[in-house]
């Protein structure tokens, strides 16, 4: 008598014992629905273990990681733009040795009427996810020394400015409230909206300001890959877009031995921000070459740093790629964050350069808000230094990995103790429906086009004819426990360019006599 066709996994063939038994199986109800997390790693005030750490609020995040902390402003801002995803974040402490920014705003004079100061110093959101300048009222007659006491004392009632202020003899004293460098990157505006937006100093007064200096020594990123180990994050936001920062994470990240590499197998890609010029900008995209790493890049007239602009390009990205990974991010809105006026923006020119450098943009959009232009990864040559666009779009590689999963999800769930034959081999039939016992590549290959079927259907792939012509999978010759598949997807793109030539007339053609 032959062996059960039915794949019983717990219920013996030799039971004896009458009568009815069931035993419970998934391997034919579906595929896998993966959580993307999220992760965001930061510095904080508070002494925290440096292990992912689950966020259920930004409110517990200001509280556990302290209210002026980096890492707390990087989550409000996340959580300003995406209400909804798991996120998690990585506390880092301040490096060893490392030394704070400082900045000071100087007041001279004596107030000749009344009036109101709008600083805007740092913008980052607070609980609620809304960016609001700083008012301080001036009264006629206030002198210096009144002026700065207020500046100090309505800084200092903001708790989740990423900064502390001290107000002597007229002027006011600002020190991060991080260690490193991201403390030089906070912006100091006074009156940012200028006359025509009512803010103004008042007469008599004048202000001098000196941008956050002297912050040195961000944490060690060397150990970032054994701290995350197989934990699985879709997102990852670093602050930290310094070349050897880079480094750790595209070592974290790469195709041979990283998250992407066959027998890890996670995934997912790096996101930061990083301001400067234009020029410089360019520069440094141009140094880079990395298909999992996004970088976006931040005006230096906009209020908000830039390691508040990395959590809410992110946050963004993430909302449109779990519901649709392939559908491109331009126009997607950035809350939590202040665009460079529209004077000041970068040029058409400028957005055409930094994307063709491996470099993000976001920019001014209509009411004044931010919107995303175009997400690209850093990836720009091939393994030969030739330009490459294969991996241009981030959106490209979140669709790779959306692809990968459901084809795991359905060989591992449907085939997890098949045995292997080869093509001809005369295998009994199964029920309709039921996972086969004996498979052999051709009844592989036929699930592999029904699973591609079903990516067509999500709007992912398209092309099932072209998919199945060039689909291979065969036995390898040298170990016949091994099947090999070459598997060619044909990736739906997003649309991004609507090009139409106007071939207009002046008159009416005249009709054929």
């Amino acid at each position: 008598m032959s062996a059960s066709l039915i794949p019983f996994a717990n219920i013996p063939s030799n039971v004896r014992v009458p009568f009815f038994y069931a035993e419970f199986s998934n391997v034919a109800a579906g595929g896998t629905v993966p959580n993307q997390r999220r992760l965001i790693i930061g510095q904080t005030i508070n002494a925290v273990a440096a292990v992912p750490t689950y966020v259920p609020s930004v409110a517990w995040a200001q509280a556990t990681f302290g209210a002026r902390s980096q890492l707390a402003a990087q989550i409000a801002a996340y959580r300003a733009n995406d209400a909804t995803g798991e996120l998690w974040a990585l506390p880092l402490a301040d490096g060893s040795g490392a030394t704070a920014a400082t900045g000071t705003i100087a007041v001279t004079g004596t107030a000749t009427a009344n009036g109101t100061l709008w600083i805007y110093a740092g913008c980052v959101p607070g609980q609620s996810g809304a960016v609001s300048p700083i008012q301080v009222g001036v009264t006629n007659g206030d002198t210096a020394t009144v002026v700065a006491g207020n500046i100090a004392a309505a800084l200092t009632a903001a708790p989740y400015l990423p900064f502390t202020a001290a107000a002597a003899t007229g002027t006011v004293t600002l020190t991060a409230a991080n260690k490193g460098t991201l403390g030089n990157q906070v912006p100091i505006i006074l009156n940012f909206l200028g006359a025509e937006g009512g803010q103004a100093t008042p007469a008599g007064l004048t202000i001098a300001i000196t941008a956050f200096t002297g912050g040195a020594t961000d944490p060690s990123l060397s150990t970032i890959a054994t701290i995350l180990g197989n934990q699985a994050f879709d997102f990852i936001y670093s602050a930290y877009s310094d070349a050897t920062s880079l480094g750790d994470t595209t070592a974290m990240m790469n195709d041979a031995t990283g998250r992407w590499s066959f027998n890890q197998a996670l995934y997912g890609g790096v996101f930061t921000a990083h301001s400067d010029t234009v020029a410089n900008l360019l520069t440094y995209g141009a140094l880079l070459n990395d298909q999992h790493l996004t970088v976006l890049g931040v005006n230096q007239a906009s209020p908000t740093p830039p390691w508040i602009w990395g959590p809410a390009f992110m946050a963004q990205f993430a909302v449109s790629s779990v519901n649709q990974p392939n559908q491109p991010v331009q126009t997607l809105v950035l809350r939590g964050v202040l665009p460079a006026p529209s004077a000041s923006d970068f040029t058409f020119t400028q957005q055409q350069s930094l994307l063709s450098t491996g470099i993000a943009v976001a920019a001014y959009g209509s009411g004044g808000v931010a919107q995303i232009v175009r997400a690209v990864t850093t990836y720009q040559k091939n393994s030969g230094g030739q330009p490459d666009t294969s991996y241009l779009d981030t959106e490209t590689m979140f669709t790779l990995m959306a692809v990968v999963r459901q084809l795991k999800g359905a060989v591992v769930q449907k085939f997890p103790r098949a045995l292997i034959a080869d093509d001809g081999t005369k295998i009994p039939v199964t029920p309709p429906g039921d996972v086969p016992v004996i498979v052999t590549p051709g009844i592989i290959k036929a699930e592999l086009v029904a699973q591609y079927a079903q990516l067509v259907d999500a709007g992912l792939c398209d092309d099932t004819a072209a998919f199945t012509t060039g689909l291979i999978v065969q036995r390898n010759a040298n170990d016949n426990t091994r099947v090999d598949v070459l598997f060619d997807p044909y990736l739906v793109s997003g649309l991004r360019i609507f090009a139409v030539l106007t071939q207009f007339h002046l008159q009416a053609l005249q009709a054929a006599a």
